[in-house]
């Protein structure tokens, strides 16, 4: 698989999962609800015709289920790597905003570059980092667990 085609699917699958959890807040409910391919293409700024087209792929890949004229619901697999790709984000934002203090819009842009190529490593030693030095200093830009052993080990296998 090439890079752009793992980048194209970490941002599908990251995606649907942030919609997905915008549509359980707007509707103050826990009932998941299929992402429809409309709101995903409004996100990438594609067409919905190109969205269905590799959602299509990613339902063959095991990432996703499609619910005809609905829309699509993660698989397990696919929450588990969109967790991973969203957490690594966040680590990276963290680091870029309340280390080296850049801007949050540049700091977010690069933030979703770095994701995509960064060795696990790399991002486990930000980690560390940030949990030593950073949340008890800083306010978290996502939420007070945005970096918790909860939110990253487990869809990782990082250990703490």
């Amino acid at each position: 698989m090439s890079l752009r085609s793992i980048h194209s699917t970490e941002d599908y699958l990251s995606i649907i999962w942030q919609l997905k959890n915008e549509y359980v807040k707007k509707n103050d409910s826990s009932e998941i609800k299929p992402v429809r391919i409309k709101d995903i293409a409004e996100k990438l700024d594609i067409s919905s015709p190109s969205v269905s087209e590799y959602v299509r792929k990613l339902a063959k890949s095991n990432k996703l289920v499609v619910i005809d004229r609905k829309g699509v619901i993660l698989t397990e697999e696919g929450e588990k790597e969109a967790l991973i790709i969203i957490n690594r984000h966040k680590i990276i934002y963290c680091f870029l905003t309340n280390i080296l203090g850049i801007e949050k819009r540049p700091a977010h842009s690069q933030s979703h570059e770095l994701e995509h190529v960064m060795e696990l490593d790399t991002i486990g030693s930000l980690y560390q980092f940030i949990k030593k030095n950073v949340c008890l200093q800083f306010d978290c830009p996502f939420d007070k667990n945005c970096v918790s052993p909860s939110n990253f080990n487990h869809v990782s296998g990082m250990g703490s």
